[in-house]
């Protein structure tokens, strides 16, 4: 008798482990199919432009702070690690 016999074939880990990642694969596959990068920039004067428009800007930030209310006075210094909410009050 062979070392098999009176067994039928189960799934193994590894066998589930490629299930699992062909699943998350796929799921990742369809997010950026529904969700594709944007293309990129051909005029950084005309993308700056776009932010000039104040219903842009609004919503934007609740883009960003989607928890927080309209606060026009908000600032965010990208390049460093300190923000300024407040330019009026010194942190």
């Amino acid at each position: 008798m062979g070392r098999f016999s009176g067994c039928s074939r189960t799934m193994t880990d590894s066998d589930s482990t490629r299930t699992k990642l062909a699943t998350v694969a796929e799921e990742v596959r369809s997010f950026y199919e529904r969700m594709p990068y944007p293309a990129p920039l051909t005029s950084l004067d005309q993308h700056r432009d776009l932010y000039k428009n104040q219903d842009r800007r609004r919503v934007h930030y609740h883009l960003t702070w989607p928890t927080e209310p309209l606060r026009r006075n908000r600032e965010i210094r990208w390049f460093s690690t300190r923000r300024r909410v407040n330019p009026g009050k010194a942190l």
